[in-house]
């Protein structure tokens, strides 16, 4: 994935499946997981009654810039954080 936040993906946009409140700006990612080609942003809180949404990485990355230090993940891990200002932490999902 190295190299999606820069004009790479302009040519193979990056589709993640995100919430309307992170990709309005509303709120701000804290989970990124990416498994099985999909990738995930999410705020952290619970998703139930919540509908996800489909978007392009780059409309999301422009607005919350901390997620470029993120679109490396390989296949099969996630990162998180506690805060919008705390560092990512990064791990393999556990099966």
């Amino acid at each position: 994935m190295k190299g999606h936040h820069t004009q790479d993906h302009v040519c193979n946009p990056i589709n993640v499946i995100t919430l309307p409140s992170v990709l309005d700006g509303s709120s701000v990612p804290l989970l990124v997981a990416h498994s099985d080609e999909t990738w995930q942003v999410l705020d952290g809180a619970s998703t139930d009654g919540r509908e996800p949404v489909v978007a392009v990485v780059t409309d999301i990355s422009d607005l919350h810039d901390s997620l470029r230090n993120v679109l490396d993940l390989p296949n099969g891990w996630e990162a998180w954080r506690d805060d919008a200002n705390a560092e990512w932490q990064r791990a393999p999902l556990l099966d």
